[in-house]
């Protein structure tokens, strides 16, 4: 890059042309080995929960979306959902190994019912991702990927009761990124490559990317949002929900 005054991926052709894939690749991985030494990694930091706040946010996911009181009630005793300062309804974002790694932020003021993420959340090591069903100690037999933590909450209480542990976990996909690596990096693929039965209930250009790289996944397709779907009438659902500690 200084010798030719060239941005990385003109560097990185320029090193594959004259040197060949192996040789590129080996000189890559070294150089970013050498940043990620000097960098160390950054320990994310949720947003500051303000208990005096809970009670519109616990209002605004009963009443705008239809969550049922009970499932909003357990997923903020885990302590994976809360208001923070700004009267935003935070939802954690963890590693599988239960590190907590970012945030989604929706706001009660928005029109949209879109979230933002917390700076710093770190979207390839982290999730929100909550598990239904069966016995704690049985393992996961089914993950269901989303596309929020609406999304996630509306399609388990739209498939209560479920009688197998059953994972649904919330990818970001609000690029819409068309990169398949980029997806890859998005997933937990060496965890989902081991469950028996993986479902997308995503928009249908990311369910076709991530059939690629998972090609024994299904679609779930909706011809509504789940959160639509939850919000007509007559819902009587009696949710039991056994969350990942």
């Amino acid at each position: 890059m200084e010798i030719n005054h060239c941005r990385f991926d003109n560097a990185v052709v320029w090193l594959r042309d004259r040197f060949g894939e192996t040789a590129m690749l080996t000189a890559v991985r070294s150089h970013a080995v050498a940043i990620t030494q000097r960098t160390p990694p950054s320990i994310f930091i949720p947003p500051t929960p303000k208990h005096s706040r809970w009670k519109e946010v616990e209002n605004y996911l009963t009443g705008t979306y239809s969550i049922p009181q009970k499932l909003v009630q357990t997923l903020h005793q885990r302590d994976l959902l809360y208001a923070d300062v700004a009267g935003n309804a935070v939802f954690l974002a963890r590693s599988l190994t239960h590190e907590i790694t970012g945030a989604y932020l929706y706001s009660p003021l928005e029109a949209s019912d879109r979230y933002s993420l917390y700076p710093d959340s770190r979207r390839s090591c982290g999730w929100f991702h909550v598990t239904m069903g069966g016995n704690s100690n049985n393992p996961i037999t089914t993950a269901v990927l989303v596309s929020s933590p609406i999304d996630a909450l509306s399609l388990m209480v739209l498939n209560s009761p479920h009688q197998n542990r059953t994972l649904y976990l919330a990818v970001d996909d609000s690029d819409r990124l068309a990169a398949l690596q980029e997806y890859y990096t998005l997933l937990p693929m060496e965890f989902l490559q081991t469950v028996p039965t993986v479902v997308i209930a995503m928009p249908k250009e990311t369910t076709v990317a991530i059939q690629k790289i998972l090609p024994s996944a299904t679609q779930m397709e909706a011809k509504t949002s789940w959160k639509n779907q939850l919000q007509q009438p007559p819902w009587l659902i009696l949710v039991v929900v056994h969350l990942i500690d």
